[in-house]
């Protein structure tokens, strides 16, 4: 049994049991009473395939968002890892500097040296062949493959490259289960 209660807006005339027909009408309902809305709502009976298809739809709309959300949870690890990368590299970046600055030091000193031990001819040839050697082992410690070919860089990068792949299938994915989802609900409608 369905016990509605009618409560109305504005005034009411004193012995008057009827609302006024232009203020709205609000009803409540008790528990376990099916509310107005669904008291008068007409019931469409569906057929097995109209079922079985509902049934699809409800499960490609779960799989679309759960795409959604690892294509959230990617960008968000792949901002991490670029923001792990220009920390490194932030904080290795004055490492190329001391070695240029050890290798001026060793060159500077051993010339120094050269110049007071033997003739200047082949201690000017020694020294050249000291700067030589110096800025070969600078060229080759601020190589810019050295950093990325390396350690945490280079798991960085490949994390970074996995991710992008996996991005780019479950964008792929996505459209199509958004066309399928079109298709279904213009079928269901």
């Amino acid at each position: 049994m369905n016990k509605d209660t009618a409560f109305y807006l504005g005034t009411k005339e004193k012995n008057d049991a009827e609302p006024i027909s232009d203020q709205p009408t609000f009803h409540l309902s008790y528990a376990g009473a099916l509310s107005y809305s669904f008291e008068h709502h007409e019931h469409r009976q569906r057929t097995n395939e109209e079922l079985e298809k509902a049934h699809t739809l409800s499960l490609k709309q779960d799989r679309k968002s759960r795409i959604v959300w690892r294509l959230l949870y990617i960008e968000k690890r792949r901002q991490d890892l670029l923001d792990y990368m220009s920390l490194y590299e932030k904080k290795h970046s004055g490492e190329a500097l001391k070695v240029l600055l050890l290798c001026v030091v060793i060159v500077i000193n051993l010339s120094i040296c050269l110049f007071l031990m033997i003739p200047l001819l082949p201690a000017i040839l020694l020294t050249a062949v000291l700067l030589y050697l110096g800025f070969v082992l600078y060229a080759k410690y601020n190589a810019p493959d050295r950093w990325h070919s390396r350690g945490r860089m280079a798991y960085w990068n490949n994390e970074l490259f996995e991710l992008q792949s996996e991005h780019d299938e479950l964008e792929i994915e996505k459209e199509q289960i958004s066309e399928e989802i079109r298709q279904l609900e213009e079928y269901l409608s």
